[in-house]
């Protein structure tokens, strides 16, 4: 039988390693991203209300897409964000697409976080800028 204390307790393991999705959200384009997250999301959700007054089966469509790619060798990767949308209008839709990159630090188990968990990341022992952790071979 399953030890619900063992259950627990790895459940908070996985959470510590893994990205904080709000977090990960808010830190894009130093908050704007979320703020255009909020803003789409209203307007799309009122137009299909103020047009299917008008006209049946009206939908809108609300995308995110995240391309990922490491930074040189560093412990960092570029994080390229998508957001498109496309609401109702009487006579169609409009749609539009928006495009921007936020760096990340990539911590233990891939964290993703826009400030390095560790602040001995940043440098080496000499105060040069650290590429690749001191206590990793890579």
């Amino acid at each position: 039988m399953d030890d619900p204390h063992h259950n627990d307790h790895y459940r908070q393991q996985v959470k510590t390693m893994t990205t904080d999705v709000s977090q990960f959200i808010s830190d894009l384009d130093a908050g704007i991203f979320e703020e255009k997250v909020s803003a789409i999301l209203s307007e799309v959700a009122g137009a299909v209300i103020d047009i299917s007054e008008h006209k049946l089966g009206v939908t809108g469509k609300v995308s995110l897409e995240f391309t990922i790619g490491r930074i040189g060798s560093s412990y960092q990767v570029q994080v390229d964000h998508t957001l498109k949308y496309a609401r109702p209008t009487l006579h169609g839709k409009k749609s539009e697409e928006n495009k921007k990159s936020t760096p990340m630090h990539v911590g233990k188990g891939g964290r993703m976080t826009f400030f390095p968990e560790d602040q001995s990341q940043l440098f080496t022992k000499t105060g040069d800028p650290a590429t690749k952790p001191e206590n990793q071979n890579g």
